[in-house]
């Protein structure tokens, strides 16, 4: 951790550094001075509020649009919703000059705009149109918002405008929907409900959890993320030991995924996170959180991500890690009911994922293969009817079959 350490110290330097040569300044009165005064005191980490507000408001009064765009951005990192009026007023005194302002530096201090501005604004959000290397045609949203942004002028005004011709249709010889990775997950199971205020929390210690996981995936950069993740794992452990069961999954779900605060807490070797990840889920299991054979299911099939598989760290037994996602289905949790029911009714073959998979010597799809099974993991599972129990252990039996050779 002395490395870390080291880096806060250079990281904290840099930005006093810069306050102290703006601060004169500011002082006296030089608008973009007070502007990026703030920018580092609020980078620096240890600010108070009111510091950084006095000097973005004296500077967006005086006219200065950006320091209105990061003054707006600043509310939304706080609290969006109890700070909604004062996000709303200062990215229209931004957007009224007709600029086009970006949700990063140096228009940002922690890009949290991102999130509001789509939700409350989607008009603001300017589009990207263009057509591919294959001929398709595309819009997205970019990272850039205005009050006249481009949106787009369609398919059709497009390719008349380039000349570039539709690619011939592909013959259909498959259903219309690609396989995807049915169980890579860039956030927990549940934290979509807390997020969107479909779940209340009941505890001290379940608020804790999900506050923790959201700061580990929403925080911007900056030293606040590096104090998180240096003590990320602990307060965990406290929640889960103070009562909240389900923390155990989320420790096991944190050095599984390892989200991008990870990298900033932690070093070490990835046969070290996977055990940690299957020891947090294995507890979590033996607590009758359904979430953790879930984890520990797809932990054991793929391994970390980006890290070539599980038989890196352990001899794999696919059939029990399916029989553990399937106990999660079982259990009510519907994203491993997805999962099976993509792994059961495999009809479109992705080279860029089936193939490796295969290659690896996981197992093959094909020996999962069943439609009946796939539509009822469509549904939410409950009451399995006999035959479709007889129908799962058929696939495993073939799997375990061709795992035998």
């Amino acid at each position: 951790m002395a490395g870390w350490e080291s880096e806060r110290e250079k990281w904290e330097q840099y930005h006093t550094e810069k306050i102290n040569g703006l601060r004169e300044a500011a002082e006296n009165g030089d608008l973009e001075a007070m502007e990026m005064m703030a920018y580092h005191i609020a980078k620096r980490g240890y600010s108070s509020r009111e510091e950084v507000v006095l000097l973005l408001t004296a500077a967006s009064d005086g006219g200065r649009q950006t320091a209105s765009w990061k003054l707006a951005d600043y509310y939304a990192n706080w609290d969006p919703k109890t700070y909604h009026n004062q996000i709303e007023h200062y990215c229209n005194l931004a957007l009224a000059g007709g600029g086009i302002f970006r949700d990063d530096d140096p228009d940002c201090i922690y890009g949290s705009i991102e999130y509001w501005i789509p939700k409350h604004h989607p008009q603001w959000r300017e589009m990207e149109e263009g057509f591919r290397s294959d001929g398709t045609y595309y819009l997205l949203p970019t990272g850039r918002y205005g009050l006249n942004v481009f949106r787009g002028i369609g398919e059709e005004a497009a390719r008349q405008k380039t000349g570039i011709k539709a690619p011939p249709a592909a013959p259909v010889t498959e259903p219309p929907y690609p396989y995807s990775y049915p169980f890579l997950h860039e956030a927990p199971i549940g934290f979509a409900e807390y997020e969107g205020k479909k779940r209340i929390p009941q505890t001290t210690e379940e608020v804790s959890s999900w506050m923790i996981i959201w700061r580990s995936i929403r925080e911007g950069d900056g030293f606040s993320r590096w104090s998180l993740a240096a003590g990320f794992e602990q307060r965990l452990i406290q929640c889960a030991e103070g009562g909240y069961d389900n923390a155990w999954y989320l420790l096991g779900w944190y050095f599984h995924e390892r989200p991008p605060v990870f990298a900033q807490g932690y070093t070490g070797e990835d046969k070290d996170f996977y055990k940690k990840a299957e020891n947090y889920y294995q507890k979590a299991i033996s607590l009758g959180v359904a979430e953790g054979h879930y984890g520990l299911g797809y932990l054991h099939l793929f391994g970390l991500p980006g890290t070539g598989g599980a038989e890196v760290y352990t001899p794999r037994d696919p059939v029990e890690s399916v029989e553990h996602i399937l106990q999660a289905a079982r259990s009510g949790v519907k994203e491993a009911a997805g999962g099976l029911a993509k792994l059961f009714r495999n009809d479109i073959y992705n080279p860029g994922f089936d193939q490796r998979v295969e290659e690896l010597g996981l197992f093959s799809f094909e020996a999962l293969r069943d439609e009946e099974v796939a539509r009822y993991f469509e549904q939410t599972p409950k009451d399995e009817p006999a035959e479709i129990t007889a129908r799962i252990r058929n696939g495993l039996d073939r799997l375990r079959q061709y795992l035998e050779g």
